[in-house]
């Protein structure tokens, strides 16, 4: 039997077997389908408001009225923050020795030593810059505000004051529990999950919330943290890597060359431009090399940013519930899967 000459009970106990429409639907939102007739019930709803004068309501996407400090790019597809100015340092500090690198030193590098080092090279440059613009525009896991404001109502007998509550979960070790504070936000009105904190910049509260970086524009949360990781990764061993690369083609080119004095040597472009790519690369690593060892210990200890700076601070005699062992700690952290985004940016709704 075809799908289309299915009956009702039947189509009904076996929705899959269903015939599907593309003219008759159009999904938005995987989890939440729109068909035609809802449609046409909203057009209908919209044009009754209009006629008899009161208030319409359009169907807009929710990036539009989002609360937050975020700026949508490309109708909601990207999110970043307000610290443009950081952020184009930071691009500008990174486009530029690549571009140096491909003009001057590639060139020497694939006729005098291999094709594969220029290739190599443009491997982790490219990983570094995908990995930082993914970071910077991605939702690092903001989670939605509550509608519903809590008032206290001293008339109400079961109304009460949204105060922190301290709950007894498991660990993440088989032999212990430790009790966590749920710190509930005046601002988002919701009491917030563990591991989740409140960006005052954003001005959101954030799972997993690592810190915001100012120099990425963005949080880092749970959703794009495997970004920033990576990014450190590939931008340190691409500093490493450029700094071999710099010294070798001035020092390189100036032995095998005809050139008798190193500073009129360096005057060539390839070996001037080489010899200042591997200072540059050299200072440039300290940072990120810094932040990548920072990074990992965090992630050993099992801990964020927010809670080895709360630590010291904790009523929690446990001050690392969450550590399990080192492996387990970083396969959480970098293997876990990236969750959907709650705020759902390009989402209709009725507003």
């Amino acid at each position: 039997m075809s799908p289309s000459h299915l009956s009702k009970e039947t189509a009904l106990r076996y929705p899959w077997k269903q015939p599907w429409n593309p003219t008759n639907s159009a999904l938005s939102d995987p989890t939440n389908p729109i068909n035609q007739d809802e449609k046409n019930e909203a057009r209908a709803n919209v044009t009754e408001q209009a006629l008899h004068g009161s208030e319409v309501h359009q169907i807009e996407r929710r990036y539009k009225h989002f609360p937050g400090n975020n700026v949508f790019l490309l109708g909601g597809r990207l999110q970043m923050s307000t610290q443009f100015k950081a952020f184009a340092m930071t691009l500008s500090a990174l486009v530029l020795p690549g571009v140096l690198f491909f003009i001057f030193s590639a060139f020497w590098l694939w006729h005098h030593v291999s094709p594969a080092i220029p290739i190599t090279f443009s491997y982790i440059y490219a990983l570094v810059i995908i990995s930082m613009l993914k970071c910077s525009t991605s939702d690092p896991g903001i989670l939605p505000r509550n509608s519903n404001i809590l008032i206290y109502d001293p008339t109400h007998p079961w109304s009460v004051i949204p105060e922190d509550k301290r709950l007894l979960v498991g660990s993440t070790r088989s032999d212990s529990a430790f009790l966590i504070t749920t710190v509930y936000c005046h601002t988002c009105r919701l009491y917030r999950p563990p591991r989740a904190s409140h960006c005052h910049l954003c001005d959101n509260c954030v799972e997993y919330l690592d810190h915001h970086c100012t120099w990425l524009n963005n949080c880092i949360g749970r959703r794009n943290y495997r970004y920033y990781f990576i990014f450190l990764l590939s931008l340190f061993f691409e500093a490493l890597y450029l700094t071999v690369l710099g010294f070798y083609i001035a020092f390189a080119s100036f032995r095998y060359g005809s050139d008798t004095n190193f500073a009129r040597h360096l005057q060539r472009p390839w070996a001037g431009v080489s010899f200042f790519l591997g200072i540059y690369a050299a200072l440039g690593s300290i940072f990120p090399g810094i932040l990548l060892g920072y990074q990992c210990y965090l992630i050993g200890c099992g801990q964020n940013v927010h809670e080895f700076l709360r630590s010291k601070n904790t009523e929690t005699e446990d001050v690392r519930p969450y550590h399990n062992s080192v492996w387990i700690n970083f396969l959480t952290v970098l293997c876990r899967p990236k969750n959907v985004s709650y705020v759902r940016p390009r989402r209709k709704e009725m507003v």
